[in-house]
């Protein structure tokens, strides 16, 4: 009799205990969040996950924004590989990926003369996260960009660019983004 009682107390105990253990370690972080600027170029809505059971390390994040306005149109799709490092709520993030964008508008920074224009652009990012397992998110800091791109007979008396069909690379070290979302999990 006294072993029975014993294997239900040991049981009970082992069920009180498991949600400390799973608090221990939330599991592998999954967050949805409105990524604006950085590497979206102007916004997009991110997934972003680890590829391990936990809150850091390596993961992964896609996103797809755009829109569209009076015949023009701008879309893009960042896709970034990350690392986490960190413990708790508060982590530092180290990244490189790539963001396709197609669009129709006039944008001297980029080389687009306002006919269709499909890009990529290489994206890295060093960025503050806040991050709760299972709640608010925040990622903000430093997302320089660089690509090449080819202009289409550009012409801007204003800026005083004149390309005809030149390839160039560019540089935008001093981009920033902001993210706010929250984690699923």
């Amino acid at each position: 009799m006294k072993t029975i009682q014993l294997l239900i107390i040991l049981s009970l105990s082992a069920m009180l205990f498991q949600p400390l253990k799973a608090q221990d370690n939330p599991g592998r972080s999954q967050i949805i969040y409105l990524n604006g600027f950085g590497n979206a170029v102007t916004y997009a809505l991110t997934y972003d996950s680890r590829f391990a059971d936990k809150q850091n390390g390596w993961g992964g994040s896609v996103g797809l924004g755009g829109y569209a306005l009076a015949g023009k149109y701008f879309l893009n799709l960042p896709v970034q590989v990350s690392y986490l490092f960190g413990e708790e709520n508060h982590f530092f993030e180290i990244g490189g990926g790539v963001t396709f964008f197609s669009s129709n508008f006039r944008w001297v920074e980029m080389g687009n003369d306002g006919k269709n224009n499909y890009n990529l652009v290489g994206t890295l990012s060093f960025m503050y996260r806040l991050q709760l397992p299972k709640g608010f998110f925040l990622r903000t800091g430093w997302t320089p960009m660089f690509g090449q791109s080819q202009s289409n007979d550009f012409h801007d008396d204003y800026a005083g660019i004149h390309m005809k069909g030149k390839n160039y690379f560019g540089i935008q070290p001093g981009w920033m983004g902001i993210g706010l979302g929250y984690c699923i999990h």
